[in-house]
């Protein structure tokens, strides 16, 4: 079984609307030298493969996850 909760301060839960987790294509290599850095609608090429599939997500009112 696989559980995820996500934590978030009870002062901020207004300002969050959604998260989302997504699974990045395995032949995708980053690491701490090798990281897309720019405003995040300037890295999207660079991130393609990372957004293809979501691995797990929270909405306003959502609880634990397991699977």
């Amino acid at each position: 079984m696989l559980e995820h909760k996500i934590i978030i301060e009870s002062t901020e839960l207004q300002c969050v609307h959604h998260l989302l987790m997504y699974q990045c294509d395995p032949a995708v290599q980053f690491n701490d030298s090798n990281l897309p850095d720019d405003l995040c609608d300037n890295i999207h090429a660079n991130t393609t493969y990372c957004t293809l599939n979501i691995a797990t997500g929270r909405a306003i009112g959502g609880q634990q996850v397991e699977f």
